[in-house]
């Protein structure tokens, strides 16, 4: 279970790094220097694809997935009546978002009019989708804030770095735990 939730863990780093992108690249209307003509929209299109892509593959239930809610709720049982509730909350948005990643996002489909179709149900439900994001990113906030009392967690960072090691020898506990949790901590001894 720590093992998954080190992997979560390094992803929602991500996904909490991006949302920060996101933020300041939408309040600096910066324009990057481009051959196609694109404009601040086109390029926030863009950022906010990765950013609900990148969501909907933390969220994502099937078995190949992360699933970071069904992780939190393992290993924060004081937390599972909260995510139990925001996964019934967000059934409806999550079909749409999984639409919108595989057909606009990540996968992309053949049909520019399926693409189009399917971005305008995004839109029209935009605002519930961003307080299910919002309400996401705040249980990931409080988790992160406390993950570090994970029993077992400076355990399967040793034993992951020490697998790692052998193929990079770089890959110290000390750059494992850079790695997942984006700075130093007190994880490893």
């Amino acid at each position: 279970m720590l093992d998954s939730y080190l992997a979560a863990r390094h992803r929602i780093k991500n996904f909490m790094a991006l949302s920060l992108i996101l933020q300041d690249f939408l309040g600096a209307e910066r324009v990057p220097k481009n051959v196609m003509g694109m404009e601040h929209g086109d390029f926030a299109g863009v950022l906010q694809d990765l950013y609900v892509g990148y969501f909907v593959s933390l969220v994502d239930p099937s078995s190949a997935a992360i699933n970071v809610p069904s992780l939190w709720k393992a290993l924060f049982p004081d937390k599972a009546k909260r995510i139990k509730q925001w996964e019934h909350d967000s059934q409806q948005c999550l079909a749409i978002l999984h639409k919108y990643r595989n057909f606009c996002c990540f996968h992309a489909n053949k049909s520019v009019v399926r693409q189009i179709t399917t971005y305008a149900e995004y839109r029209d439900a935009k605002q519930e989708i961003t307080k299910l994001m919002q309400a996401f990113l705040g249980i990931a906030v409080e988790a992160l804030r406390e993950d570090y009392k994970l029993k077992g967690m400076a355990e399967r960072i040793e034993a992951c770095s020490e697998k790692l090691s052998q193929q990079w020898p770089a890959f110290t506990p000390e750059a494992l735990t850079k790695y997942i949790f984006g700075r130093d901590t007190t994880f490893h001894p």
